[in-house]
């Protein structure tokens, strides 16, 4: 799946981060974007080193406005 936010929303890269999942471990990665991607206590994390995330937790892109939450 692809998410494509608006060309000018403020913060958010134009390829900003991945998000992966194998069945049984979700990752997000942040792709070396300008302002960062991070975990909910924020924590920004180092570009392509993929942080796993357990079902429930939330990350946002550049601001808390850009959150998304991970179900599985």
């Amino acid at each position: 799946c692809a998410i494509a936010f608006p060309v000018n929303t403020q913060g958010v890269s134009a390829v900003h981060c991945e998000v992966g999942f194998n069945g049984s471990v979700c990752y997000v990665k942040d792709l070396n974007s300008s302002y960062g991607t991070f975990t909910m206590d924020g924590k920004k994390l180092s570009p392509n080193v993929p942080q796993i995330l357990k079902s429930g937790e939330k990350f946002y892109l550049a601001s808390p406005d850009n959150t998304f939450e991970v179900r599985f």
